[in-house]
């Protein structure tokens, strides 16, 4: 399960980060759910998010179906580690959201 902070934790979990379940215990977990401080995140389809053919069929072959699944993916037939990781870089990316940079209104 993959988790996104709604606020800056004390663990070292900046404000919208996605974060794996296992990062905290499910006492804690169950806790910052119910008070709103994290929530579950939806991941769309890896194959609504334009990977390859090849790719795709990859992750098919390894039951991999969401952003989530790529990011919490421990390895895919015929991908390198390094391209496994790769992917769920952009993966993590493609699913946090960027707080603005603005100064508007301050």
């Amino acid at each position: 399960m993959l988790l996104r902070a709604l606020r800056k934790l004390n663990i070292g979990i900046a404000k919208y980060e996605v974060f794996k379940a296992t990062r905290i215990s499910k006492k804690t977990r169950d806790t910052l759910l119910a008070r709103g401080i994290i929530s579950v995140v939806e991941a769309p389809p890896v194959s609504e998010v334009g990977v390859t053919a090849e790719t795709l069929e990859r992750f098919e072959s390894a039951g991999v179906e969401t952003l989530a699944d790529v990011i919490e993916a421990t390895s895919v037939e015929g991908m390198t580690g390094e391209e496994l990781k790769t992917l769920q870089g952009l993966a993590t990316e493609m699913l946090s959201i960027k707080e603005p940079d603005c100064k508007c209104g301050r």
